[in-house]
């Protein structure tokens, strides 16, 4: 595979069910690297691992500090707000790689790069648009694509200053494919 992929995991809190055997898995899709951020103590191992430990307040920096703005952040659920903006948030992480992304634990992948191709990866800047999964192209227009316009307003806006959790990861842009 020419194109190299970064998927950002957060978790903060007990670690779901499931998370066993997400890792498992995650061991075997040699063409993606996983960043995962969480405040737990985790057994993760593969060459394609890579474990930050992060406690809320510290992310909430992180994010206030990349955007420019005073975020609200009291709860894990929120996180998924912003995760459009990681491509910001997270600028450091993500250099050097062709594509992006975020996704849920509770969701077995087995081989990624079976069913996220080269192909799929050349011919689309945004693959899917729910929180499950969501991979964008490296650049400058989708890592800023979460400023984009909405029915005459800037959502991210609202979102960053509102205390629930909007859902801003799923229902916020209607580009990619699903």
């Amino acid at each position: 595979m020419k194109n190299k992929v970064i998927l950002i995991y957060i978790y903060f809190g007990k670690l779901p069910s499931l998370f066993e055997i997400w890792k498992k898995t995650i061991k075997y899709s040699k063409n993606v690297d996983i960043c995962f951020i969480t405040d737990q103590n985790s057994e993760l191992h593969g060459s394609n691992i890579r474990i930050i430990k992060m406690n809320l307040d510290e992310l909430k920096e992180r994010i206030s500090s990349a955007l420019g703005i005073n975020i609200s952040l009291n709860n894990a659920y929120k996180i998924c707000d912003y995760r459009p903006m990681f491509g910001i948030i997270f600028a450091d992480l993500i250099q050097g790689y062709s594509h992006w992304g975020y996704g849920d634990l509770d969701v077995v992948w087995g081989s990624f790069d079976k069913f996220i191709t080269d192909e799929l990866l050349d011919n689309y800047e945004r693959i899917s648009k729910y929180g499950h999964l969501s991979i964008y192209k490296n650049n400058s227009i989708m890592n800023n694509l979460y400023k984009s316009e909405l029915d005459g307003e800037c959502p991210y806006l609202n979102v960053t200053q509102s205390p629930e959790n909007n859902t801003f990861d799923e229902w916020w842009d209607k580009k990619g494919i699903e």
